[in-house]
Formats: C-alpha cells, structure tokens, sequence
C-alpha cells in the first residue's frame, strides 16, 4: 500500500513538472517575436510567415560535409538569411533541404572551403550541377561554390547568372559563359580576385553595374556585338586589365565603368557608342592611346580625368556634348584636337575651345610654360587650366569677363597670373588674380613662393583663392578684410601661421584644411565674428570650437565653456589624446575626422548629441572613455567605438601597521580596480581619533610601504591609505590601529634583562657547587 502512495506520489510529481515544462513552452513561444533568433540544434533560426516557417540565420555547428535539415523543431526550413554560414571555413559541402525556397546570395560568403552546393532531389525549387546551384530547370545559376578552384564552362542550358552568384569567389581563375546566356544580374562576378579570363557570349544583350568589378586579376575583356549597355562601374578597379575590345552593338558605357584599369593602355571607342558616362575611364594612368570614332556624341564629366599617359586626343564631329573636366589631370596631353566638321568645339594650337573661339574649355596640361589667352576668350572653362604641373604662367587677355573658381588651382608651378590692363572685370597684382577694383582675391599662384602681404584695399577673398600654394610661409592679412572663403588656404603644406583681423565677420567651411604645417590660427583681440585660444579657433564668445590647425600632435584639452564642436573642426591632424569638456553638448559634421593617431578621446561630462556623421576616418584602436555615471554613453562600445567607464580607483588593502620606537611602518597592497587609469601614486592618512590627517606628500605608484614618524610615545594612532588615478583619490582603505610604545617602556625592559642575566648567573654558581661537592 505505501508503494503504491508512493508511486502516485511520483506520478502527480511528473505531471506536475510537465504542465510547467509545457507552460514554459507556450510562453516562449507566445512571448517570441518573429524577429527573435531561436537555438535549436546547429542552427540558429527565426520563424516567418506567420511563424509557419523556419530561416536559418546562422549556422553553429563543426563544419565537414552539412546537411540543412527539413525541418527545424517541427517547421519546415524555407529560407536561408544573409550571412548565415559566414567565414565558416570549415564548411566543405552543404546540401539543401526541399522544403527550401530561397537562398541569401551572400549566404556562404567567405566559406572559402565550401567546394560544392547539393540539394535534395525532391526539391522544386533548386538543383545542382557539378556542385554548383541552379534553378530547378538548370536555366538560371543561383551560387558558385566560393572554395571551387580553377575554371568554370557554364553549361549551355543557363540563360541567366544571378545576383551576387561568384561575389567573392576568389579561387575561380576562368569563366566561359555560354551564348544562352542572355542577362547578367548585378555583381555577379564581384571581387573575384583571381579571375584572370573571361569570355562572355553572344546571347548577353547587357553588362550590369558592378559585374566584374574589383576582379584585380582580370586582364582582357572583349564585349560582344549582342551587348547594348555596359553598366555602372562594371569593370571599376580591374587593375591587371590591360586590353579591351567594345563590340559594335554597344552605345552607352555607364559612370565609372572603367574606372582606375590602370593597366589599360590602348583603347578604341567604336562609332556605335554614343555615350560615355563620368569617370569612365578616370585613373587608367597607363592609357596612351585613344581613339574616339565618329559617332560618339556625350562624354561625361571626368570621362578620362587623371590618364596620365594620354599625349593626345582626337575630338570626332559627331561629339556635341563634352564635359569641362573630361581630360583634367591629363599631365602628359600636349594637344586636343577637334574635327573640322563638329560644330560645337574648335581647337586652337592643340587647345580646346567652343566653336566660336569665345570660350577656353580646356588647356592641354603637357603643354606647361607660358600662354596667352587669346583676345576672342570671353569666358574659361571650370577646370581650363586646373591641376596642369609645368605651367608657370597664364596671361588673361582684355574680354574675358568669366574665371570659375577652379580654372587655374591646382597648378604647383604656376607663379604669374598677368592680367590684360584693358580688362574690366579682373585685374593682377605681384601675379596675383584680383577683382578690378583690388578688393576681391580671386586667384593666388599655387606656385608663388614665400611670405605674402595683402594690398591693403582687399576686403574678401574667393572660395579656393589660396588652396594648394605649395610653398605659401605666411600671409599679412590686413583689417578690413570680412570675409575668407571656403577652402581659401586649405592645402598650403607650408603654411605656419596665420592672422586674421578683428574685421573678419565669415570664415568658410575647410578654410584651413590640410595645412600640416600650420601651428596657430591667431584672431586679432576684439573680432567681430570670431576668437583664438593658443592657436585655435573659436567664435567671438569660445563657445563653438570652429578649427584645431593641422599640424597639431599630442594631446589638446578642449576649454571649458565650449559648448559645439563645430563641422570638420578637428580633422587632418596628428592628435593623440584630446579631453571634451563637460560643457560641450553637440558635435558636428565630421567634427573629428581623418585623425590617424588619435588613441584617447576622453569626455568629462554626458554623452553630447551628434551629427549622425559625426566621425569619420578615425583611428581604429581609438578607445573613448568617459566618467562613471556619466549619462548617454554605453560600454563596451559608444557610437561604434570601443569605450570605457573611468573613475578614481578602489580602496588598497592595508595589511600591517607595526610600532617601533616613536616610527610606525605601513604595509599595503594595491588596490583590485585602477578605475581603467593608471595608478599614479599612494596618500598615507593618520590620526589619534581618525586618519583624517595627510602624512609627507604623494607616494610613487610602485610603494607598497611608508614609514610615518614623529609620533607620540604612548598614544594609539589610527592608520589608512588612499590609492591615486588622474582623477583622484580612491576611498580611505581599512582603518588599522597601533599603540606607540611609552618612553619608559625600553628602561623596564632593561631592567627585567638584568635581572634575569643575574639570576642566571646565580644560578649556575650554585650549581657548579653542587656539582663539586657531589664529586667529593
């Protein structure tokens, strides 16, 4: 009977721990968003759907040969999430399920053993072919398996590749695609690093954006006639690229196209392309010679920017439409020459004009030396002299009335710009490009050398008008002046100092970019608009840090009072540590940006609100720290950068305190948390009631023992230690307590000494007595 009890007993228990098991169940599941990753097995999942479903959104498990299985706790898998089997290297096959409908293509990405793809034979969505994935018809090829070395033939029954199917596969070394292939999807071959040969069908009628871009090992290319469109950055940054052949169906190619194949050295553009995008031939530095047939009509802004190889150029009659900038940075072009039949542009001693002469749209830079622009100019093109390195001098003829702001930047050994006296709109001074009436500075030689004055009736200076004066020391700006334009001295590498008078009421964006050299932006006493605090710049009441100089190193304090850090005023500089003041409650644009060696970015108060894009180009080891309790900031990182809680340190252990004399000795350990600084010392504390006294100055930071003295004979004295950060003290340690002996503590035990050497004395007389009485 009582076995009986006690099975029932059992029993109830058992039902009892399954009900709270069940419930626990419902719970999970009735409490679990369809967004939250579930753990089960291998694999971890969400349910979608209507939680009908299973996508797997990572894979846990060893690796080998994977087999996905249907279902996942009782739901049918359906779908694989981007990334789920990422950098899993130890991954060698893997098969799919049939319940499954759709694969991420970046799925698998960098599983660089995955050498083959299968899927069960049930499936009616997807099959496999030599490893490789297709649609359940084989006609469209889904994924490349990315540890598959070697070549590839893609098979005659595939009519199109999908996206992202070869995206990082960087073993494949060829592809051979079929002329049934009529559409390639977007970055279907991405970043194949090792893809040397390609050879594309006659069924292709397009080339989409990114397709082979960034594949560095690709060295030929030819385009069928079938193809009508070469995408956006198609080809960007094949740099092994070195031959390249456009069929006779192609009429546009995209915006970087081509752009940095820095190994292409020839190429002809057939008739039949009517439209080349910007950029999209920009950077091919090995280009030197170009072909532009009849035919071609529009060529983009920056088209064939930076071939630095480029002697020369044909303009055909058919272009009608040609960018300013199309040839800028083209230091090697000596003439541009254009058909006599076009009717839009005319060249002149190699130089190219508009059809009427009145507009100088781009000076061969090759040319360098001296010129003159021709008295039927009326107007220079955006860039007509830009960025050309051997020119020294440009004389501006007597009707141009139209100098953009760039037409003659970027031009490290031009020293003069000579203005025609007859001009009405411009003038020139010492070489330098003004206004008529001298109140304007336009353009200052980038080649110009030395210190420079302002004349004294300038009141402006352009956007630009300054940057890149290559060997610029220092400038007089003189009161009067109100307004310094956007990037006026940026890139001035020699620049060391700068003053800017009380009368300046604006001062542009990148108005002292990149001069790493400079060291101090001074601001006369009294500004309008504007202040400098040892050599920084700020607004008239500091309360907005407008410009940390370039050539800055080190650790920089931020002041006190400083309440936002303004668009780019910390950038392109070598700063190591810099402390925000606690009043500091925004950061701007790109308010610290490109800083290399910045480690240490400290605040000492709540985190500011920012610009969404407050940083940029920072240092990647670069830690922010901030005080315990500080509001806003999170740990372990803090707007994407790694962080930590900073606070005085804990208390040392105090472990002995020992008398001697009127001298007590102290021993310590350090303390379990430095609060993430250094400890930078030990503060020894004593009292007869508290230790509320300080004993001699700071310790060093490796002392574990002092010694205090002076005490009173007699009197009990309590003891503690405080351990030192950069921020302060840490609290008292444990209390000990120590008696100072009496003065007359050492004659009684003198004393007793004696009388206990006498005693001893006495006592082994009597016995040498007995001793040799008991002989007798």
């Amino acid at each position: 009977m009582e076995e009986t009890r006690s099975s029932r007993l059992i029993s109830l228990s058992a039902l009892f721990l399954s009900l709270i098991m069940l419930v626990s169940l419902f719970v999970s599941i009735a409490f679990t968003g369809p967004a939250t990753a579930v753990a089960s097995g291998d694999y971890e999942y969400e349910l979608i759907n209507g939680d009908t479903e299973v996508k797997i959104t990572s894979y846990t498990g060893p690796g080998g040969d994977v087999v996905i299985p249907e279902l996942i706790d009782g739901r049918p898998v359906t779908m694989i999430d981007w990334h789920a089997f990422y950098q899993m290297e130890s991954v060698t096959s893997v098969t799919l399920p049939s319940s499954l409908g759709g694969v991420s293509s970046m799925a698998f990405q960098e599983c660089w053993n995955l050498t083959a793809i299968y899927v069960d034979s049930n499936s009616t969505q997807f099959a496999s072919l030599d490893g490789v994935l297709f649609s359940k018809n084989l006609g469209a090829l889904v994924m490349y398996p990315p540890g598959l070395e070697g070549g590839y033939d893609v098979p005659g029954t595939t009519d199109s590749i999908g996206y992202e199917a070869f995206v990082y596969c960087s073993k494949i070394t060829s592809i051979t695609i079929p002329d049934s292939v009529t559409f390639i999807q977007q970055k279907a071959f991405y970043s194949c690093t090792s893809l040397s040969s390609v050879t594309l069908g006659s069924g292709i009628s397009a080339i989409s954006d990114w397709t082979f871009a960034y594949c560095r090992a690709l060295e030929s290319i030819t385009i069928p006639d079938s193809v009508n469109t070469i995408g956006n950055s198609a080809f960007i940054v094949c740099d092994s690229l070195s031959s390249l052949t456009i069929g006779t169906g192609t009429s546009s190619i995209g915006v970087n196209a081509f752009y940095f194949c820095s190994s292409l050295a020839a190429l002809e553009i057939p008739g039949n392309v009517l439209t080349i995008g910007a950029s999209a031939f920009s950077g091919c530095a090995s280009l030197s010679s170009l072909t532009l047939n009849e035919g071609l009509s529009t060529i983009g802004n920056y088209a064939f920017t930076s071939c630095t190889s480029l002697t020369s150029v044909d303009i055909p009659g058919s272009v009608a439409s040609m960018a300013d900038r199309t040839f800028s940075g083209c230091w090697s072009m000596t003439s541009i020459n254009v058909d006599p039949s076009n009717t839009v542009y005319e060249s002149a001693g190699g130089v190219l004009f508009n059809e009427d002469l009145t507009r100088l749209i781009k000076y061969p830079c090759g040319l360098g030396g001296s010129y003159n622009v021709p008295d039927s100019v009326t107007a220079l093109g955006d860039a007509a002299f830009s960025s050309c390195p051997e020119l020294s001098r440009v004389g501006i003829g007597k009707n141009v009335t139209d100098i953009p702001i760039w037409a003659l930047s970027y031009d490290r050994n031009l020293t003069e710009i000579e203005v025609d006296p007859g001009n009405p709109i411009y003038s020139s001074l010492d070489g330098v490009l003004f206004d008529k009436d001298v109140t304007e500075l336009l353009q200052y030689p980038s080649g110009k050398a030395g210190a420079y004055v302002f004349p004294d009736t300038v009141t402006s200076l352009r956007d630009w008008s300054m940057a890149y004066a290559q060997s610029l020391t220092s400038v007089t700006i003189p009161e009067g002046v109100t307004y310094i334009g956007e990037g006026a001295f940026s890139e001035c590498p020699t620049l060391t100092e700068i003053n800017i008078p009380g009368s300046v009421t604006y001062i542009g964006e990148w108005a002292f970019d990149e001069c790493y050299a400079l060291l101090k932006i001074n601001v006369d006493e009294g500004g309008v608009n504007y202040s400098s605090m040892d050599g920084a710049l700020f607004n008239a009441n500091r309360t907005i840090l407008i410009k940390v100089p370039s050539g800055w190193t080190g650790a920089y304090d931020i002041p006190d009072g400083v309440v936002t850090i303004g668009d780019w005023a910390i950038n392109a500089c070598n700063l190591t540590h810099i402390i925000v003041p606690g009043s500091v409650a925004y950061l701007g644009y790109r308010s610290f940006c490109d800083l290399p060696a910045l480690e240490v970015l400290r605040f000492n108060g709540d985190a500011p609100d920012t610009d969404i894009n407050w940083k940029h180009m920072l240092n990647g080891s670069l830690v922010v720290q901030y005080y315990l309790g500080a509001a806003n900031f999170t740990s372990p990182t803090w707007n994407g950068i790694a962080s930590m809680a900073l606070s005085v340190p804990s208390s040392p252990l105090l472990v002995s305190a020992t008398a001697e004399g009127t001298v007590v000795t102290l021993t310590w350990t350090s303390p379990e948390n430095d609060g993430n600084l250094s400890i930078t010392g030990y503060t020894v504390f004593y009292g007869t009631v508290s230790p509320d006294a300080q004993f001699g100055g700071t310790l060093s930071n490796t002392s574990t023992s002092a010694t205090v003295t002076g005490l009173d004979p007699g009197v009990k004295y309590f003891f503690a230690v405080k351990a030192v950060n950069d921020l302060g003290n840490s609290p008292l340690s444990n209390v000990l307590n120590v008696t100072v002996p009496s003065e007359n503590d050492g004659s009684d035990g003198q004393t007793l000494m004696i009388a206990i050497v006498v005693v001893v004395i006495v006592a082994a007389a009597a016995l040498g007595v007995w001793w040799f009485k008991l002989r007798k």
